[in-house]
């Protein structure tokens, strides 16, 4: 009777061994190779996106290299419009000196003129015929001769001076047509720059399309809510004397260091320093403060950038100044306050013309931690 039970025990749990036995097995089999190969799609996905994005930044900055080699023909076609107008202010005072000069000579002749239709060409002949003798008459001879050589020496200067004249005139023009040669290939440089930019910005949308959907699909595949991370403003910002920092460039300042809609993607993010803009062309940048040169490189959203570390009051500061046209200096340089560093540009993560500037109390760093108001110490 036992052996009997154990028998049917036995069979019982081999049954329900049996029974478990296939899900378990098609779950340890099916199950995980699922996961993983949704796993390794999405990974290919991300590998894909990451790729697009480097290869948009990559275009970006190509477009920036051709906005820096724009700009600097712009400056050369300036300095070419700015010498032209130095000759033409010269040829201007040259017409002038001639001018008077044919002013003088043809009051002198039109006295000439006015005696010889008074008094007719015999003048000259009664000058001669009264010759009291004959060392009279060689005297008079040689007055009336020296007369008629002054009078035709006149005329053949103020010939000169006409030909002279017409030369000048011919070449004012020339150097006007020039001018406007030069205006109007500034202005093709300057509309194909404007096209470049657009360009950009297309770009940039696009970039941020992607990395909207990498940030979904890292979120999906981490199973990790995306968190916001605070950013405390309440930082304790040293107590400087004024005009230790001074402002980097000339303009007007178009955005602040507070929360704003971010001019590109449209979301609203926290700027990180003050923009300072300016139309007019080649706006020079210059160092806030003393300091030496730690970044001078092109550098993602900024650009063409350039960092500056400074040591004041035993404290030490970083300014940023990003956006620039091209890169002017080098890491390791010493700078001293008011010295050029570079010119305003529109490179990087940019709608427009103008210098981003940052003020960080202690090094730079991801996220921009310790980043201050610029105004803290600057009089903008």
């Amino acid at each position: 009777m036992r052996k009997k039970r154990r028998i049917m025990a036995m069979a019982t749990l081999t049954v329900m061994v049996g029974l478990h036995a296939v899900p378990y097995e098609a779950l340890a089999k099916n199950a995980p190779s699922s996961n993983k190969s949704e796993l390794q799609e999405k990974q290919k996905e991300l590998s894909d996106i990451s790729s697009k994005k480097e290869q948009i930044y990559k275009e970006i900055k190509k477009l920036d290299q051709s906005v820096e080699k724009n700009s600097k023909l712009i400056r050369e076609q300036e300095k070419k419009i700015s010498v032209l107008d130095d000759d033409l202010s010269k040829l201007h005072e040259k017409m002038t000196l001639i001018q008077e000069s044919l002013d003088e000579r043809n009051g002198i002749i039109d006295g000439r003129l006015l005696a010889m239709q008074t008094k007719g060409q015999s003048s000259y002949l009664d000058v001669l015929l009264g010759a009291e003798d004959f060392g009279d008459l060689i005297s008079r001879v040689y007055a009336v001769s020296t007369i008629i050589s002054s009078d035709n020496e006149l005329m053949e200067n103020f010939q000169g001076d006409m030909e002279l004249l017409e030369k000048t005139n011919a070449s004012i023009e020339e150097s006007k047509s020039a001018i406007n040669r030069a205006k109007e290939e500034l202005e093709q440089l300057t509309e194909s720059l404007n096209q470049k930019i657009k360009g950009k910005n297309k770009l940039l949308k696009k970039l941020k399309k992607e990395e909207d959907v990498l940030s979904k699909e890292i979120s999906k595949l981490s199973k990790i809510k995306s968190r916001t991370t605070s950013i405390r403003h309440s930082k304790h910002e040293p107590s400087l004397e004024v005009g230790m920092f001074i402002k980097p460039t000339k303009g007007i300042v178009t955005s602040e260091f507070k929360h704003r809609i971010h001019p590109i993607f449209g979301y609203q993010d926290f700027h990180q320093g003050i923009d300072i803009a300016n139309p007019a062309s080649s706006v020079e940048l210059v160092a806030a403060a003393d300091g030496v040169i730690t970044r001078a490189s092109y550098f993602d959203s900024y650009g063409n950038v350039v960092f500056i570390s400074h040591k004041i009051n035993g404290q030490t500061f970083t300014t940023v100044y990003a956006h620039q046209e091209g890169i002017s200096v080098k890491v390791g340089q010493k700078v001293k306050q008011g010295d050029f560093i570079g010119y305003m540009g529109t490179s990087g993560n940019s709608t427009g013309k103008h210098l981003h500037f940052e003020i960080h109390v202690g090094e730079w760093a991801t996220g921009q931690p310790n980043a201050i108001n610029p105004r803290t110490y600057v009089d903008f």
